[in-house]
């Protein structure tokens, strides 16, 4: 089990007493911090774009195989070269374009993605394994041009209040309703800190209550933050497109078999919970609940939503209990420091619950593509999943990998898979608590 680091992850403008400084600051922890912004460091455009035409754009774009062959085999890997160009056809230069690459069976309603290697040219090779027979078809969409990339990122870090939260206050008889979020600027708000794991909350104070009358809590809205050329670089027309090649079926001969995987149709839509499930036949129970704020849902109780940390420190554990979590789609709005102390605290709290009963099941489910906007976008949620499996390698937890599954999978993407995706994930966790 790694070592748990402690970080001082400051937010931009803020003094050093503020709440955010993590007092058990250690050399460990900040090159840990150090190394996971570079593990996600994304090239950036080399100087800021005032021309939306010199932006990628995937209708110019093109992809070819390399060493095209009539006939591939199951188990080998095929290789694409993507050539990225601007509006006026000209080859970018630089690199930094996000692009997903999939290669899918409609007959067999079976899918892999290929993995995007960035030559900081203009130019890409996605590389694919072959894993069935028969054929399989190319596509490669760009998703993000390297100069959206680049206001996402800007808008991550500088502008943590485009999506906002209310608070609602009940007082003898009153009510109140104010703006809430994880930090508020100026002095005049009501602090809400978890005396355990040590999350925080901040709300505006009411005018005529006290902090403590806060009882309800719901997502509130968002706010504008970008100009008319950075809406021009996110929107509809050059996101998630397809490109065009000069191939885009290939035959794979078989190598090995093929298992089908079982279907549990099991799946509900629900808000934040709590939910209990009891199977006294197998002597089952199962508890399901939101994580602590900040949350994007209707309008919840506040005593109903639990930081995830704090509730991990309440569980006993032991070789009949199993924790499944999963927590970043509500933090791609917010500076990748948030997410990161964020991470920190829960993987304190996983830590003492291993020490205390290492025979725990502990499962993460990681991040899923869906998002297509300035305040939740795949490669938002890309960087999140890359933070997340990086803070907890080498402890004994099990990262459920769903990225490829929704990416490469053919239903339309969501943030909220459908049924035939849930199915898959279920399968894939079971295989993990019940193997034989």
């Amino acid at each position: 089990m790694e070592s748990l680091g402690h970080f001082y992850l400051s937010p931009p403008n803020k003094s050093s007493d503020s709440h955010w400084v993590d007092n058990n600051l250690t050399n460990q922890g900040s090159e840990e911090f150090a190394d996971l912004l570079k593990l996600i460091d994304w090239p950036s455009p080399p100087s800021s774009i005032t021309d939306f035409s010199l932006s990628t754009n995937p209708k110019e774009c093109r992809y070819e195989l390399l060493s095209p062959r009539s006939i591939y085999r199951a188990g080998e890997t095929l290789e694409v070269l993507i050539t990225a160009k601007d509006h006026y056809g000209n080859i970018k230069s630089y690199g930094g374009d996000f692009f997903q690459a999939k290669l899918h069976s409609p007959v067999i309603k079976a899918g892999v993605t290929g993995r995007v290697t960035d030559l900081n040219n203009g130019t890409y090779l996605a590389t694919f394994l072959l894993p069935w027979e028969g054929e399989a078809q190319v596509n490669i969409r760009l998703i993000h041009s390297s100069e959206a990339v680049s206001v996402l990122k800007d808008k991550r870090e500088s502008h943590p209040e485009k999506v906002y939260f209310n608070g609602y206050f009940h007082f003898n008889g009153s009510t109140e309703e104010k703006e809430c979020n994880i930090e508020l600027p100026g002095q005049d708000v009501c602090n809400y800190n978890e005396p355990v794991s040590g999350d925080t909350w901040q709300c505006l104070k009411p005018q005529k209550m006290p902090c403590h009358s806060l009882v309800y809590h719901s997502m509130g809205g968002y706010r504008r933050v970008t100009n008319s050329l950075e809406d021009s670089l996110l929107s509809g027309s050059v996101t998630a497109q397809n490109i065009n090649g000069a191939f885009t079926s290939i035959k794979i001969d078989p190598a090995i078999d093929s298992t089908a995987l079982k279907r549990i149709d099991l799946h509900v839509n629900y808000q934040s919970g709590p939910l209990l499930a009891v199977d006294p036949d197998a002597g089952l129970v199962m508890r399901w609940r939101a994580h602590g704020n900040p949350l994007r849902t209707t309008k919840t109780m506040i005593s109903d939503l639990h930081y995830e940390a704090a509730h991990l420190y309440g569980i006993g554990g032991g070789p009949q209990t199993v924790v499944v979590f999963t927590l970043w789609a509500h933090f791609t709005t917010y500076p990748v420091s948030v997410y990161i102390q964020r991470l920190s605290r829960l993987r304190r709290a996983i830590s003492s619950l291993l020490f205390r009963s290492p025979e725990t099941t502990v499962l993460i489910k990681s991040a899923n593509t869906g998002y297509k906007s300035i305040y939740g976008s795949d490669w938002l949620s890309l960087q999140l999943d890359l933070l997340l499996r990086a803070m907890f390698k080498g402890m004994a937890v099990t990262i459920l990998d769903v990225w490829d599954m929704t990416s490469c999978h053919y239903l339309p993407e969501d943030i909220h898979p459908g049924a035939p995706v849930i199915r898959n994930e279920v399968d894939l966790m079971l295989s993990y608590i019940c193997p034989r």
